[in-house]
């Protein structure tokens, strides 16, 4: 199973019962260079989820759909280790604070109320690639030169961050 990581590869499903709405939708990630594809029911996007060897890197997903609603589709995503880690924003017109509760806590990285704007839409499908994307290893140095005494911090395994020490007095730090 491949996922692209260009953004202009980045492959966003769109599963909408209301044509309008899923055209749209589909009609502003082409514009702002995602990859995008349609699925008016939660049968076809199931089966093509399971089916396929490219997964999408996120999925906009309504909550009302004929047949399989979007809050069966996400508790099955979720159980099923081939997709587990799909990103998935609800996009519905269920804006009671449970509706968006419950898709929360059953594993949606994020909740848009319909109406919403287009801007908004890609706005958040960005911030949740960047929250959901691999982090690079790297080192972070940043104005070491100018540091008098600077202390080595293991903030996490893979990274390692460098802190300013005021005063050679002994600190203790909270990771």
């Amino acid at each position: 199973m491949e996922k692209s990581t260009r953004m202009g590869n980045r492959m966003i499903w769109c599963v909408e019962d209301d044509d309008s709405i899923r055209d749209i939708e589909i009609y502003t990630l082409k514009s702002t260079g995602f990859e995008a594809r349609g699925f008016v029911d939660g049968d076809s996007f199931w089966k093509e989820l399971i089916s396929t060897d490219r997964l999408p890197e996120l999925v906009l997903m309504d909550i009302m759909l004929p047949g399989e609603d979007g809050i069966a589709l996400l508790k099955k995503m979720r159980e099923l280790s081939k997709t587990e880690d799909i990103p998935v924003i609800m996009a519905t017109a269920k804006g009671m604070e449970f509706d968006k509760v419950q898709s929360l806590d059953i594993g949606a990285d994020d909740y848009l109320v319909k109406p919403f704007g287009m801007m908004e839409m890609v706005s958040r499908i960005k911030a949740v690639l960047r929250r959901c994307s691999p982090k690079k290893k790297e080192h972070i140095y940043e104005g070491l030169s100018a540091w008098k005494t600077v202390r080595k911090v293991e903030a996490m395994p893979d990274k390692v961050r460098y802190i300013k020490v005021k005063s050679c007095k002994k600190r203790k730090y909270k990771n």
